[in-house]
């Protein structure tokens, strides 16, 4: 059985690993002419104010929790 605090690392991993295949979706996108535009250039913008960095402060928060044993 894993520990809470490396299930909790392990989270954090899991929400980088998804953060940067969605940041190669995105930028895959925008480097080619599958979808380009107003609208394009507002989700790659969005994408990266809001999403990619609320995925990096979640991952972020996650590295900043422990666990003390119940006594």
């Amino acid at each position: 059985m894993s520990s809470p605090q490396f299930a909790i690392a392990n989270a954090a991993l899991e929400i980088r690993t998804i953060q940067r295949s969605l940041e190669s979706i995105v930028s895959q996108l925008n480097n080619t002419t599958i979808w380009n535009g107003g609208d394009a250039d507002r989700f790659q913008a969005e994408w990266s104010s809001e999403v990619g960095s609320r995925l990096n402060s979640a991952a972020a928060h996650l590295d900043g929790c422990s666990f003390v044993p119940a006594p």
